[in-house]
């Protein structure tokens, strides 16, 4: 049974770590349009959140900048937020497989 939720926790650890480094650097793509049309791209959601704090990537300025800004900074925070459960999910799976991993015995005299 032991083994079973010790597997349990490692599992939960593989799967955070996953969905936290997917999130962290997953590319942004909000509804506002570009000059072109198509939706317009922020970048990384790390780098605008965290980095940069607007949704410029360069280039021609469209007439809707403010909305794209105001859209990227926006989603790129709900990232960083889920991000951040994803890391506290790990660190929680880390804990109890710590807790739960085999421990050996110790001989008598040296307790």
């Amino acid at each position: 049974m032991r083994n079973k939720r010790l597997l349990g926790a490692l599992a939960l650890v593989l799967v955070c770590v996953v969905a936290f480094v997917w999130l962290f650097t997953l590319d942004v793509y909000v509804g506002a349009r570009n000059v072109d049309g198509a939706p317009a791209f922020c970048g990384s959601a790390y780098d605008v959140a965290l980095i940069k704090r607007d949704g410029f990537m360069g280039g021609e300025v469209p007439t809707n900048q403010a909305a794209i800004d105001s859209a990227c900074t926006s989603e790129s925070r709900r990232d960083m937020v889920l991000a951040g459960l994803a890391a506290m999910g790990a660190l929680g799976g880390a804990i109890c497989a710590l807790r739960l991993r085999p421990r050996t015995q110790t001989p008598v005299g040296l307790r």
